[in-house]
């Protein structure tokens, strides 16, 4: 359409301008001599446009389009925002450039990719409807669309990534000795992780654990080279990891997810120091998380410390799921009392059972207490149908139930259960 019979700029929903022509026209501009000038209904138009709107730029070299360039620079103002962007530093010319109108540089990987991400943060505000831009909210905005749709798993994997990254780069060596609170800094970096992981563990589909399983190996295998993080390390080196399981696993439950639990906890993971991968529940648990007496030094006194930060820092992040405090309190020991038990299984050897398995708030609840317990409520009766809890895990596969049925899970439970109650009675619990 010729200039003259456009619409105008500002109710044009979009207007495509090829100021040098279509590789599909015979009239394209592409010697110097041809990109010298413009028709002047050219040159006012791009004058109406560097004065009037903000600019992106993307993948222009800023060397060979000289009317262009003059266009550019003879802008009379700055007025709106520029932002120019670039593989790599900016050469000479383009560097310029962005410097007459103050553009802020920003360093891209690939238009694709650059306008891709764009578009997702565009969206999650616009699903937000809000004008909030606190990260973990457009977070969970963002993953809710990828977890929907399948056509968008690698958005979904480089999406986890990078916000687990993001978390780990914040308990370097350097960002550490800035604070004066390690151990805050530590729960502050998960902040928008953990806002993420109960709506992974309640959406998740199968096509989508394999995302969320690299999440946990990279912070549950993360080793640190500087000497100066290893006290923290050595207190707190599975702190993250173990949060965000709990998390990814309470949304599971609050959704009956028991394939992803059983593959999250099932996972096997190199963790620094080990000779070689276990599984999941035998490393990140409250037992090897943090020592109990470095539990009580961080977290608090008590039997255990560490299961009563949690129950607390993920009532939030659980509330839209879980949304009754008596679900949510009866949830949390059904995670760490079926986590207790899938360590158990791991660890034993041969038809013996390891019983001593770690030890979470579960263990303190009293026997009339308003919140039944959890080994009582899981407990198999002859003659009895099999309660729901201990049907679904079963029906997902765990305790090698395809094979043995119900005679795993009942041998694991009546080893750990013996060990739990005699803990009890240390406790001084009825």
């Amino acid at each position: 359409m010729p200039l003259s019979g456009r619409c105008c700029l500002a109710h044009s929903k979009c207007t495509v301008v090829k100021i040098n022509g279509d590789y599909l026209d015979t009239r394209l501009k592409n010697t110097v001599e041809e990109l010298s000038s413009y028709e002047p209904a050219f040159e006012r138009l791009l004058d109406q446009i560097f004065d009037e709107y903000g600019i992106l730029v993307c993948g222009w070299s800023g060397e060979w389009d000289v009317a262009l360039k003059g266009a550019w620079e003879r802008a009379p103002n700055r007025r709106f925002s520029c932002y120019w962007t670039g593989f790599g530093d900016l050469n000479e010319s383009p560097r310029k450039l962005a410097s007459l109108r103050n553009a802020t540089v920003v360093p891209i990987q690939g238009a694709d990719e650059f306008f891709q991400d764009l578009e997702g943060k565009l969206q999650a505000l616009t699903d937000l409807n809000v004008g909030d831009v606190v990260s973990p909210r457009v977070a969970v905005a963002r993953v809710k669309r990828y977890l929907a749709d399948s056509k968008c798993q690698i958005q979904l994997h480089d999406l986890l990534v990078a916000e687990t990254d993001r978390a780990l780069a914040r308990i370097s060596g350097d960002e550490i000795r800035k604070v004066n609170d390690p151990i805050r800094t530590y729960g502050s970096a998960l902040d928008t992780l953990l806002a993420l992981a109960p709506v992974i563990g309640y959406w998740a589909k199968p096509a989508q654990f394999h995302s969320i399983a690299s999440v946990l190996k990279r912070l549950a295998e993360r080793e640190f080279a500087d000497p100066s993080m290893r006290y923290w390390h050595d207190l707190l080196r599975l702190y993250q990891p173990i949060a965000v399981t709990y998390g990814i696993g309470l949304g599971a439950m609050a959704a009956s997810n028991y394939e992803l639990l059983r593959e999250m906890l099932y996972l096997h993971v190199q963790v620094p120091g080990e000779r070689e991968p276990r599984e999941a529940c035998r490393k990140i648990n409250s037992r090897h998380a943090v020592g109990i007496e470095q539990q009580r030094t961080v977290f608090g006194g008590g039997h255990t410390p560490l299961s009563e930060h949690l129950f607390a820092l993920l009532r939030a992040p659980l509330h839209d799921f879980l949304p009754s405090d008596r679900e949510y309190e009866e949830t949390f020991n059904w995670l760490e009392y079926l986590t207790s038990l899938c360590y158990c299984d791991c660890v034993s050897i041969g038809g013996d059972v390891n019983g001593h398995g770690p030890l979470g708030r579960f263990a303190k609840t009293e026997r009339h207490s308003r919140i039944p317990r959890i080994d009582e409520e899981t407990r198999l009766v002859a003659g009895y149908q099999t309660p729901r809890k201990v049907a679904a895990i079963l029906r997902a596969g765990f305790f090698d139930s395809a094979r043995t049925g119900t005679e795993r899970y009942v041998k694991v439970k009546a080893s750990f259960d013996n060990y739990l109650n005699k803990i009890r009675l240390d406790w001084d619990i009825d």
